[in-house]
């Protein structure tokens, strides 16, 4: 049984130009200790996608047709309450910008007590000890848990950050561009630790990135949005070396690689949709270059094209 199943999942922003349909019935399972990635260009529904499931969508947004079924629990329709109990214990999340997440006029340390009194009935001394250990877990020295954020480092930031989200032992941790904004080195660091932590602790992991890279290091299956939908979805090592979407093979093929023989990148021609008028058809008919006349007129059938491998196109119709 799966630990996190979204099915056919509608996410709507109500702007004063019209309704932006960021995320279109999306549909995936993320199992018990998996890591499963989101890859995707900005804009494409990603961080939309992993707000919703933990319900806090901006007062614009709303979640318009599906579930997201948890541990028993709808969270598309769970009461404010119950999503409170379901945040940090159950799925705690790494959000993007770590800088933006601590409190820069209150200890570090402090911050992360906080939340765990808030979620769990111990004392503030038990409290500060399990802070201690989460510092130990990261790598961080527990004497910087005095310290204000204004003294931590980029990397320090990120492993305060990440220390955070593990603070209530959640059984899934969705980190949106955990290593935005950090040197190669300190990204390279960040990830092993992360994938070190998950089997460690035995969490389920969610990365969302659009670099390809992190992806495929970190995560043993991937998703692939575009224009608000999940246009293919398999395990990495398949779709990363025989992708079957167009949009996944023109992404592959934009990206440089160490590996191989040197070669000319190639542009994704054009810009992604608008969401509010987006395309007929298939959305990525106008930079697709196997495009048919059946992708202009109709959407493709999101199919399982083989055991665990599924794409959204008409070449596989």
């Amino acid at each position: 049984m799966a630990l996190l199943g979204v099915h056919e999942l509608s996410v709507v922003y109500q702007t004063q130009h019209g309704a932006v349909r960021a995320v279109e019935d999306v549909s995936l399972e993320i199992g018990e200790r998996e890591a499963f990635g989101l890859v995707g260009e900005s804009g494409c529904g990603k961080t939309t996608l992993a707000l919703a499931l933990l319900g806090l969508l901006p007062r614009n947004g709303h979640i318009r047709s599906g579930a997201i079924l948890f541990q028993g629990l709808d969270l598309a329709s769970a009461p404010p309450d119950a999503m409170r109990r379901i945040r940090w214990k159950g799925i705690a999340m790494v959000f993007q910008a770590a800088m933006n997440s601590l409190n820069p006029v209150q200890r570090v340390g402090d911050q992360i007590v906080e939340a765990i009194r808030a979620h769990e009935v111990v004392s503030r001394d038990e409290a500060r000890q399990r802070v201690v250990e989460l510092f130990q877990l990261v790598g961080l020295d527990p004497e910087r848990a005095r310290a204000y954020p204004h003294q931590y480092s980029g990397g320090m930031k990120q492993r305060a950050v990440i220390a955070m989200a593990l603070a209530c032992r959640p059984a899934l941790v969705i980190a949106d561009e955990p290593t935005t904004a950090l040197d190669v080195i300190v990204q390279d660091q960040i990830l092993a630790e992360l994938v070190q932590l998950q089997t460690q602790t035995g969490m389920a992991m969610l990365y969302i990135s659009h670099d390809i890279a992190i992806i495929s290091e970190s995560c043993q299956r991937v998703g692939v949005m575009y224009a608000g939908r999940l246009v293919e979805c398999g395990p990495s090592e398949k779709v990363f070396s025989a992708p079957q979407h167009p949009y996944m093979q023109a992404l592959l093929g934009s990206y440089p690689s160490l590996r191989g023989e040197r070669g000319r990148l190639a542009a994704i021609g054009g810009e992604p949709p608008s969401l509010i008028f987006p395309p007929p058809g298939c959305k990525f008919h106008p930079r697709c270059a196997h495009v048919m006349p059946v992708c202009r007129r109709e959407a493709p059938e999101y199919r399982e094209i083989k055991p665990g491998h599924w794409v959204a196109c008409h070449l596989h119709g």
